[in-house]
This record gives C-alpha cells, sequence and structure tokens, in this order.
C-alpha cells in the first residue's frame, strides 16, 4: 500500500509537473507570440518615423531569437534598403539567411526578387514574384505590398504592374488599406502621375487623417508643381497630429534651410531630436552650416567627421556637401575634386539624382569637360524622376554649348514625353529647335499645334510660313501660299501691330501670281491691298500701273 500510494503519488506529481509545464509553454508562447506582434509593430513604427537604427536593433533580436520568423526578417531587410545609404547586399544576407530557415516562404521569396529588381535581372525578379503569389493564391495582402513595393523601389521595377498589385490587394479584405493607398501614390509619382497620385494620398488620409507619410507625399506633388504654400501646409500638417514624426521636420528643414536659416535651425533641432543619433544625424548639423552660408565652417566640420568614428558611415558623402561648399566659395577646382573623388568612391546604386546635378553643373564650368557634364546630367535625369524636367533643360543648355542642334532638339521632344503640361513657351522652343536643324516637316507640324492652341500668338502664322519657303525656295510648288493668306487674315486683326508681316506676306504673294502663276489680274489685287499699308513706295505703285496696262 505504501508503495502503492508512493507510486501514486510520484505519478500525481510528474503530471502536475507537465501539467505546469505544459501551461507554462503555453503562456510562454502566448507571451513571446504577443512580444513578437508588439515588436514588429513597433519596429515598423520606428520605420515609418524613419528610425532605421531602433528598427535595425528591433528587427535584428527579433530574428536572432527566432531564425523561422519571417515577417521580422522581411522588414530587417528593408531597413537596409531604406536607409539614405541602400544597404543591397546586408538585406541580401538577411534575406537569403531567412529563407534557409524558411524554404518557400511567400515574403521571403517576393524580398529576393526586390534584390533582382535592384540588381538588374528584372526577368529573375518577375518569376520570384509570381512563384510567391502562387504560394498564397494571391490572398495575402502583405506579400502583394512587397510585390509592389520592390517595383516601386527599384529604377527597373514596373511601376504599373504595381498598381495592378495594390488595386489587388485593396479587395482583400482586412487589409492594410492605408499602406495600400501610399504605395499606390508612390508608384503613380514614379509615372509622374500627379493627379492619380494626389487622389492615392488623400484615400490614405481620409482614413487615417493624421498620418504623417501621407501628408509629406502629398507635399512632395505640390513642391514639383512650386506650390510652396500648398506644400508648407502638408508638411506642417505631417508633424501637427504628431510632434515625434521626424521625417516632416526634415522637409520642412530643406525648404527653409535656403530662405530663413533661423527657422531652419529650429526644425533642424527638432528633427535631430526625434531622430536615431547617428553619423546621419552629424551630417544634417554639419549641412546646417552650409545652408547658413557658413561655407568654411562646414568644411571645417564635415574634416572633423570624415576623420573621426563617421568616416566609414557618411566619409564619403561628406565629400558632396564639400563639394557644395566650394562651389558656393567659387572655388570650381576643389569642387570638382571633391566631386570626382566621390563619384570614385560611391557605390552608383547610391548616388543621387541630386549628385549628378551638382557634378553636372560644376564640370560644365571646365572647358572640354561638357561630355563628362552630359554624362552626369542624363544620369541625373534617370535617378531622380522628380526633377527631371529641371536636368532636361541643364542638358538643352549643355547641347547648346557643344553647338549640338540635332541633340537640343531630341531633348526637347524627350521633355515633351515628361512633361504633363507644355507650356507655349515649350512649344514655342521645341519647334524652334526643329526649324533650326532643318527638321522643316516636324517643325511645320509643331508651328501648326501652335497656331492651332494659341491663334492669337504671330509665331505660328510666321513659322508656317518660313518651314514652307524653305521647302519651296523657288514657290514653285507654292507651298508657303496659303500661310501667307492665313497671315494676312491674322495681321488685319491689328494692322499697326503686325504691319510689317502684312506687307511682306502681300509683297510675297504678288511676286507669287506674277512670276509663277503668270496671273496678272491677281497680282494687281494682292499689290493694290500692299499699298494700302505702304502708300510710299513708288516701286509698287509702278508696277501696279503697268500691271493694269497704264
Amino acid at each position: 500500500m505504501v508503495n502503492d500510494y508512493t507510486e501514486m503519488l510520484k505519478h500525481t506529481r510528474m503530471r502536475l509537473r507537465f501539467v505546469r509545464t505544459f501551461l507554462m509553454g503555453i503562456m510562454t508562447l502566448t507571451i513571446c507570440c504577443t512580444a513578437n506582434a508588439q515588436s514588429v509593430a513597433a519596429g515598423q513604427k520606428m520605420i515609418y518615423y524613419e528610425r532605421y537604427k531602433t528598427a535595425i536593433r528591433i528587427f535584428d533580436d527579433l530574428v536572432k531569437v527566432n531564425p523561422r520568423d519571417a515577417e521580422a526578417a522581411y522588414w530587417l531587410g528593408q531597413c537596409y534598403l531604406m536607409q539614405p545609404k541602400p544597404a543591397v547586399s546586408t538585406a541580401k544576407q538577411v534575406w537569403s539567411a531567412a529563407l534557409q530557415s524558411n524554404a518557400g516562404n511567400g515574403l521571403l521569396t517576393a524580398a529576393m526578387g526586390h534584390i533582382d529588381l535592384l540588381e538588374n535581372r528584372n526577368s529573375e525578379g518577375q518569376a520570384k514574384f509570381e512563384s510567391a503569389l502562387g504560394s498564397s493564391n494571391g490572398k495575402d495582402a502583405e506579400l502583394l505590398m512587397a510585390i509592389a513595393r520592390a517595383n516601386i523601389d527599384a529604377r527597373a521595377g514596373d511601376y504599373t504592374y504595381a498598381i495592378d498589385i495594390l488595386n489587388r490587394a485593396l479587395a482583400i479584405k482586412n487589409a492594410k488599406k492605408v499602406n495600400i493607398y501610399i504605395l499606390l501614390g508612390n508608384a503613380y509619382r514614379k509615372l509622374i502621375d500627379g493627379g492619380n497620385a494626389d487622389k492615392s494620398y488623400r484615400s490614405a488620409l481620409e482614413i487615417e487623417p493624421q498620418n504623417g507619410l501621407a501628408w509629406i507625399r502629398l507635399g512632395k506633388i505640390y513642391q514639383t508643381q512650386k506650390n510652396y504654400e500648398i506644400m508648407l501646409e502638408y508638411y506642417n500638417k505631417s508633424v501637427q497630429g504628431d510632434p515625434a514624426f521626424a521625417p516632416g521636420y526634415l522637409e520642412l528643414y530643406n525648404h527653409y534651410s535656403f530662405r530663413d536659416v533661423n527657422l531652419a535651425k529650429e526644425f533642424l533641432d527638432k528633427y535631430i531630436a526625434n531622430s536615431d543619433q547617428d553619423c546621419n544625424t552629424d551630417l544634417f548639423a554639419a549641412d546646417y552650416l552650409f545652408r547658413a552660408g557658413k561655407y568654411s565652417e562646414a568644411i571645417t566640420r564635415s574634416g572633423e567627421l570624415a576623420n573621426g568614428k563617421c568616416a566609414t558611415e557618411i566619409g564619403t558623402r561628406l565629400k558632396m556637401l564639400n563639394a557644395y561648399c566650394y562651389d558656393r566659395l567659387g572655388d570650381s577646382v576643389a569642387a570638382k575634386r571633391e566631386i570626382d573623388a566621390f563619384m570614385q568612391a560611391e557605390d552608383p546604386a547610391k548616388i543621387l539624382g541630386s549628385d549628378y546635378e551638382i557634378a553636372a553643373k560644376v564640370t560644365a564650368k571646365f572647358p572640354g569637360s561638357e561630355v563628362k557634364a552630359i554624362e552626369y546630367c542624363n544620369k541625373a535625369f534617370e535617378t531622380d524622376t522628380a526633377g527631371r524636367l529641371g536636368y532636361l533643360m541643364q542638358l538643352i543648355d549643355l547641347y547648346k554649348k557643344t553647338g549640338n542642334g540635332e541633340l537640343v532638339a531630341a531633348t526637347w521632344d524627350r521633355l515633351f514625353t515628361v512633361k504633363p503640361r507644355p507650356s507655349n513657351v515649350d512649344l514655342y522652343n521645341r519647334a524652334m529647335a526643329h526649324l533650326t536643324v532643318k527638321h522643316y516637316t516636324l517643325s511645320d507640324t509643331l508651328w501648326q499645334q501652335y497656331k492651332e492652341k494659341y491663334p492669337d500668338q504671330v509665331y505660328g502664322y510666321t513659322y508656317r510660313i518660313k518651314c514652307n519657303e524653305a521647302q519651296d525656295t523657288s514657290m514653285a510648288l507654292g507651298l508657303a501660299v496659303p500661310h501667307l493668306e492665313n497671315m494676312i487674315a491674322f495681321a488685319q486683326r491689328d494692322t499697326v501691330k503686325y504691319k510689317n508681316q502684312l506687307i511682306s506676306a502681300l509683297y510675297k504673294l504678288v511676286v507669287y501670281h506674277l512670276n509663277i502663276r503668270k496671273d496678272k489680274p491677281k497680282a494687281a489685287e494682292y499689290l493694290t491691298q500692299y499699298l494700302l499699308y505702304d502708300p510710299s513706295n513708288e516701286e509698287a505703285r509702278k508696277t501696279l500701273q503697268k500691271l493694269k496696262g497704264g
């Protein structure tokens, strides 16, 4: 009995230990899952605030604890791509390692497709996206957003495909529609479709009115349009709803840094206070000295950072700050030296459109370096879609300097493919560029467009005459005749303002009907009109008398 009791007690204790262990396991799993969910959310929040250093620490800890945490691994890799200097190789290592523990995971497969696009392996990337979609039957909104994010982020991405993917994500129940709408807006911006980008960001704000990122993206549209009043309204709203939203302060700093350095300093201080303290915040502090016009001090501070703990992280980037400072100091030789060193040292994938822009500007100052300046400008065009119009205008100026009229005309054609609403000045310059290089047929078509769009301006009438005269110098074909007649009708609206155009057109029609058509009555008719506006022309009067038989 005693032995039976002892054995029963032992088994009872074992069962109790098992129950306690089981319950503790459930509690631990529950706490772990809850902590994981909170940590992933906390990491995503840090990404939202652009506090990538903190976000990396959060996700890295999660992956170390649980290598099978695909979501944490995905966002860890994204952190490395979203930094001011994207670390593509590091993101690739993170995702490759995560896939070893999560073979076939759709999110990580899409992540590797992202790497393929960044490394210009488009077909491989697309294959991975399709494979990832197959693993979820297209029902996973986070996966769809990952695929869209990859295509929006990479220069080789398919923005239209991204929009299609995101529209599919919107149809999924419980999808994070705020994030989807922001990504949609980003995709439309890459397509230079400001209208749909604006609509997408506003859709996000209807759901979450205090979303700072949506306000900033909306402001960017108006910044591109140089509508700074509305831009500032939206940038301010990005921090009014959340005073800890550092990216909003950074945009305000960038705007005011060349307009009001004292106000800019206030925004910079708020940006630094709400950001991870690292070499990048030190870089902005040095940048402020440049914006404040303290160029020599900025160069000194840059040297201190480059020779200290920040040498590896931002040392190369500091060379561009130096270049800006030397350019402002009028030392083009030193500016070019810093630019050349930067271009040789920096990873091409990390060079910004603004880097190429200043490189083109400085390099163009050195005779014989125009070809290199043009190369930089073309790279700026390829890198920064938002600034494409400015880069094209810079290219036009460079081609003019080299005397390459053909490329001036071709660049005006490029401008019309990216500018949503070209102005009358744009159309004038494009048509004139083609006329200058004797593209008479195309130029004539463009001047006809000008005449139709701006019928109250004389230029369309004037240059249609010139294009057709150039193609029919003897007037034998009469190509310019209908355009001369159109000029007469136009000029008669204001015979004082357009007197020279009127008498020139009438004179040419006299010559045409007299010498080509041999039609003396018609020539006399036009010559009679001519004398109404140039009555002192005795030679014309004598010719008219002869035509009438006098």
